[in-house]
């Protein structure tokens, strides 16, 4: 999954935008939610903010890996975005 199958996961699943960032674009507008930020050598970061505080909740290797732990966070506010994660095949 890249960053632009996310985008549009999200606006298909009506997301609202208030919630997330994944573009980086707008973080920085007093934003609460979570973000998908671009890192140096080709990794991935997500970040969740909330009154001006940014956390790191994890660096990934692919914007794929990204996108499935985002997806992960989301879900748990967003019961609709459950189907678009990988099955535990551990099980």
């Amino acid at each position: 999954m890249t960053i632009k199958e996310l985008e549009k996961i999200l606006i298909n699943e009506k997301i609202p935008r208030k919630d997330y960032e994944i573009t980086g674009d707008n973080y920085l507008r007093g934003y609460d939610g979570y973000i998908i930020l671009p890192a140096p050598k080709g990794k991935w970061e997500l970040y969740y903010m909330e009154r001006g505080q940014k956390d790191l909740l994890g660096t990934y290797p692919t914007d794929h890996a990204c996108c499935i732990e985002f997806l992960r966070y989301m879900s748990r506010s967003y019961s609709q975005l459950e189907k678009y994660l990988p099955e535990d095949k551990t099980a």
